[in-house]
């Protein structure tokens, strides 16, 4: 029987099997407090076996079914199945417009960890943000959802924007939205956003801060002023 290429969803779960380390996997559970699945695969081997396959679909210019393949991957729950996902189809980012973001839309229906989220957010969803503005409504719809990932996800896909200098009046909009959200989670991916952005602009966010310091968890203050200059920031933390 011919072997499947590593372009093929059993020949990449082959590739990621023959790679597995049970020890491995153990220490990376510990990161998580929801049940996840790893093979405990090195990073780089994953890396090596998207870059296998994203080179497949780009030799044969097929983003339709590179995108379809990524999506099978990234469903599965398994989390090196999810990377191999991200890395291989974030090159195909010069196709990226609004219609593959309502299919991105339905990846976060998927997600059960923040590593899913945070990856899925920063090489895919972010990109889009930043050149099509009309999705930021959609984000400001995901923050109001009751799946916890959807809601992290509007903060942490605003990031890549952040990081170059856009959508600052967006971003407090979004973190007064997610302002009294209980979920951690939740939390750490507002004072993410609002940390990248305080490295950008800090004394518009300092001054945000310290106007809504009394709304926000110290759980979001101590992320949000990460990279806030020292005196800044110990008079947003000052009680």
């Amino acid at each position: 029987m011919k072997e499947e290429g590593r372009h093929t969803f059993n020949g990449i779960r082959k590739a990621l099997k023959e790679k597995e380390n049970p020890k491995k996997a153990q220490k990376m559970k510990r990161f998580f407090k929801e049940d996840v699945f790893y093979y405990g695969v090195e990073r780089k081997d994953i890396a090596q076996i998207a870059k296998e396959s994203y080179r497949y679909y780009k030799k044969n210019d097929d983003f339709s079914e590179a995108f379809k393949m990524s999506e099978k991957l990234f469903s599965t729950g398994i989390m090196e199945e999810a990377t191999v996902a991200v890395d291989m189809l974030k090159g195909f980012q010069k196709k990226f417009d609004l219609n593959v973001f309502k299919s991105l839309d339905k990846w976060i229906d998927y997600i059960s960890n923040w590593a899913q989220c945070d990856s899925l957010c920063m090489a895919l969803i972010g990109p889009i943000i930043f050149y099509y503005n009309s999705t930021i409504e959609d984000l400001m719809r995901w923050a109001e959802s009751e799946n916890l990932w959807r809601r992290r996800a509007s903060a942490v896909s605003l990031i890549y924007s952040v990081k170059k200098g856009r959508y600052l009046e967006e971003t407090f909009k979004l973190a007064k939205k997610l302002m009294y959200d209980k979920e951690d989670m939740v939390q750490k991916g507002v004072g993410w956003l609002l940390k990248e952005a305080g490295g950008k602009f800090p004394e518009r966010v300092a001054d945000f801060l310290l106007k809504h310091r009394n709304n926000f968890s110290r759980l979001v203050l101590r992320y949000s002023c990460e990279k806030l200059p020292l005196k800044l920031k110990n008079k947003i933390l000052s009680k």
